[in-house]
């Protein structure tokens, strides 16, 4: 069964996930647009690797048990990919990821894996793939300040992860009945609106408290915060450890 065979435009907030449940897959994508194109490859034990893919430049991947694919470019650029893959309820061989460059002098960086490997001109380069492969990395939502009022923070991309154990740390409280709760939201891409995806109760004391997050969707994640009481002031920090 073909999966798709086709020219594809590709924005910044990419395409709807191509779904596929518990398939191998083999088949390519060649880029033929004037920038970097960007697939993501979930396999079915919730690991994942993304790949670029620069201009001019073919993917090849055979026998990969996935869950799903999702193609996109960054920033603001808009990119076209011609892709072809087959899907198959069996494995007929080794599975392989290959980059294939078809310029003179490029370069072809698989990130956010154990096997990092940068691929020039003429190397055809067969990568390994460790299907038990798992990505973790601290971040911060906010940095340690005083706060007085509503607010938030900067939106953080989480798109190579889908877990999140988030850090609330109060050091200091003062005011008359302050409280704070902490929000995590995930953003809509498309529309630009904020889901909450989890929070504190209401914190009136310092210390540590935690919100954990799982099966996360979103590209991007944001600490948001909701501060009552007569002259409040908290002094936090929000942190996440987040993993795939």
């Amino acid at each position: 069964m073909s999966l798709s065979n086709f020219n594809l435009q590709v924005t910044s907030s990419g395409i709807p996930p191509i779904v596929i449940p518990n398939k191998y897959v083999s088949g390519s994508a060649y880029n033929n647009s004037s920038v970097t194109v960007y697939m993501t490859f979930f396999y079915s034990d919730g690991s994942r690797m993304e790949y670029a893919i620069a201009s001019g430049n073919k993917i090849e991947i055979e026998n990969l048990l996935l869950t799903r694919i999702e193609i996109y470019t960054k920033g603001s650029d808009v990119g076209t990919i011609n892709y072809s893959f087959i899907l198959s309820d069996k494995a007929f061989g080794t599975p392989m990821i290959r980059v294939i460059p078809s310029t003179a002098i490029v370069s072809a960086v698989v990130t956010n894996t154990p096997l990092p490997i940068d691929i020039k001109s003429n190397d055809y380069g067969n990568l390994p793939v460790n299907l038990n492969a798992r990505n973790q990395t601290a971040l911060t939502l906010l940095a340690s300040a005083a706060y007085t009022a509503n607010g938030n923070g900067s939106d953080i991309d989480i798109t190579n992860y889908d877990k999140a154990q988030v850090c609330v740390n109060v050091t200091a409280v003062s005011g008359t009945s302050p409280t704070l709760t902490v929000y995590i939201d995930g953003k809509d891409t498309i529309t630009g609106a904020y889901i909450p995806l989890g929070n504190t109760s209401s914190i009136t004391a310092t210390g540590v408290y935690s919100i954990l997050l799982t099966g996360l969707a979103c590209k991007y994640i944001r600490a948001r915060y909701v501060i009552g009481g007569t002259t409040p002031s908290f002094t936090f920090s929000v942190t996440a450890e987040v993993k795939s």
